[in-house]
């Protein structure tokens, strides 16, 4: 039962994180291909920092380069 509960944590963790940004980016008039960036000073995110709820970990939920918060829904 527990790798059948984590391959469902991460198969729903990788479809809603996917989800959540298409309906930003959507709504923003981002257009889907462009690579993800950070908010506040517009830099490229690193593919390891798209992975989600790890990335957001990983990075203690900061911009790598300007050290602004990133929400906790991203």
């Amino acid at each position: 039962m527990g790798v059948i509960g984590i391959f469902g944590f991460v198969l729903g963790a990788c479809l809603g994180s996917f989800a959540h940004a298409t309906g930003q980016r959507l709504v923003r008039n981002i257009s889907l291909l462009t690579p993800s960036q950070c908010d506040h000073c517009q830099r490229k995110l690193s593919p390891w920092m798209n992975a989600p709820v790890l990335g957001w970990l990983a990075s203690l939920g900061r911009c790598r380069y300007c050290q602004n918060r990133l929400p906790l829904s991203y």
